[in-house]
């Protein structure tokens, strides 16, 4: 499955680790939450920041686009998978995916 962490609004809430990295490439334990997904066997893209896109780089054809903030779990990887076209999952006024 091919996936594309993008960062969300809140992105500079998290101002100054942003500056250099997505939202994604932030840890959260020993790995990053890009990281925790390409252990479930995924390719990622990051869609981020134009002057971050050298580095993180984006995917051509990614079959979901996902908030860079939401760690995957298996219930939540489950529920991206079975989304038709035009179909989203949202928390509150969220799109998570």
């Amino acid at each position: 499955m091919n996936i594309l962490l993008v960062d969300g609004p809140n992105r500079t809430d998290l101002l100054p680790l942003t500056f250099t990295r997505p939202v994604s490439a932030l840890c959260c334990g020993i790995l990053t939450i890009a990281e925790k997904y390409t252990t479930r066997g995924m390719t990622i893209g990051f869609g981020t920041e134009d002057y971050l896109s050298k580095k993180f780089t984006s995917i051509a054809h990614p079959d979901f686009s996902v908030l860079g903030s939401v760690c995957p779990t298996s219930v939540f990887l489950v529920a991206v998978a079975e989304l038709k076209e035009d179909e989203y999952l949202a928390q509150d006024e969220h799109v998570l995916a």
